[in-house]
């Protein structure tokens, strides 16, 4: 195993996605990933992924990791879980509330006085004190009662939620995997492990800084806006006559270059838009003149024109432009990794090490599939 995390041992006790995103995330840093799930299988592992044997999710989740299935109420079982623990570095763990690993019989408490280096992170729903504690979540749940959804949506419209990737779970778990590595860092210098607290509702919250923070500005709700922002206008996606493209002046000096890009040089005197304040207060005026404008020429054609103009500017892409694009081959942003269920592409490495190579990953493991290998391992490890 290869990576600035090699040599450290993960245990991933989590369902979903928040914990065990945060498990791999460490595994493709180098460090060895070990899976403990029910005998049942991780919440999200079955469903449709060539042979069934497999879902998707569970695919990109459990990248990196070995799998053993544990019975965490049965006593034989436990006592598994707790040498597993007494050779570990790292404990991640996503229940609801930090006290059901209490309650199994594998804690913070109970691990921490077998191994006193561990590090060990409980992700819960919504925090381990107040009114929700123990309430379950999901990534639809953390949007609707952070406020997320009550800005998302079309002017005057319904409040909407961020479908189809899960964005607030993989937030919290990149948050998750952050404290880890500070956790780390802080028993390199102290010798000692330590317990770390985050939920998904935190991290949801957190993921919301500026708008939270315009709303104790101003004290009003920050309005839908569909593409665009409150704080900066032009900020928003565009169509065009194929598609559309987004556009940005995120400060004034870019709005004369956008206005000479588009062939609209008078704008650049109108005093109605001539800085971003008075572009926020005639917001309904110059949208429409600027919708107009770019639904007369087609987005590769308006990419190159505001590109050159020095504008920032971009693509408004599907997964097959996103996937198949130069920039992304060119950086290995997708990898092809060889499976028990034939060839599959997942998400690269988000990082790139000058001095420390990443080495590709594993795909994710069967349900148990290297019980005997991780006893054999560690049992060794045990009796060194």
């Amino acid at each position: 195993m290869s990576g600035p995390l090699a040599g450290v041992k993960v245990i991933d006790f989590g369902q979903a996605a928040v914990g065990p995103v945060a498990a791999a995330l460490m595994g493709q840093l180098g460090a060895d990933v070990i899976k403990v799930e029910p005998i049942e299988g991780d919440m999200v592992r079955g469903g449709s992924y060539n042979s069934r044997l497999m879902s998707t999710t569970f695919f990109g989740n459990g990248i990196t990791k070995r799998s053993i299935a544990l019975n965490l109420k049965d006593e034989k079982d436990r006592r598994i879980a707790l040498q597993l623990a007494a050779k570990a570095d790292i404990i991640v763990e996503n229940y609801r509330s930090a006290d059901i690993m209490d309650r199994l019989g594998v804690g913070y408490e109970t691990v921490s006085k077998i191994n006193p280096r561990i590090i060990f992170l409980s992700s819960s729903a919504y925090g381990n004190s107040g009114p929700w504690k123990g309430m379950s979540s999901t990534d639809y749940y953390a949007q609707a009662s952070s406020g997320i959804t009550s800005i998302n949506g079309k002017p005057g419209g319904k409040q909407e939620m961020l479908r189809g990737v899960m964005n607030h779970d993989l937030n919290a778990a990149h948050i998750n995997a952050s404290a880890i590595l500070a956790a780390l860092y802080a028993r390199e210098k102290t010798g000692r492990g330590q317990k770390i607290y985050t939920s998904q509702w935190q991290s949801t919250v957190v993921l919301q800084t500026t708008r939270i923070a315009e709303y104790f500005a101003t004290g009003k709700q920050p309005p839908r806006l569909g593409t665009a922002r409150t704080t900066v206008v032009p900020d928003q996606a565009f169509p065009t006559m194929d598609g559309y493209i987004n556009v940005s002046v995120i400060h004034d000096g870019f709005w004369p270059k956008l206005c000479r890009a588009i062939g609209r040089e008078e704008l650049i005197e109108d005093p109605r838009f001539e800085t971003n304040q008075t572009r926020i207060e005639h917001r309904e005026e110059l949208i429409p003149i600027l919708e107009t404008v770019f639904r007369g020429g087609c987005s590769a054609e308006w990419l190159f024109k505001l590109s050159k103009a020095d504008v920032p500017c971009g693509p408004c892409l599907d997964f097959m432009g996103t996937t198949g694009h130069p920039q992304m081959l060119a950086n290995e942003y997708v990898l092809e990794l060889e499976s028990r269920w034939g060839p599959t592409k997942v998400a690269g490495h988000p990082w790139i090490f000058s001095k420390t190579h990443l080495g590709k990953p594993k795909p994710a493991p069967a349900l148990n599939e290297h019980r005997q290998e991780i006893l054999k391992e560690w049992q060794a490890a045990e009796a060194q």
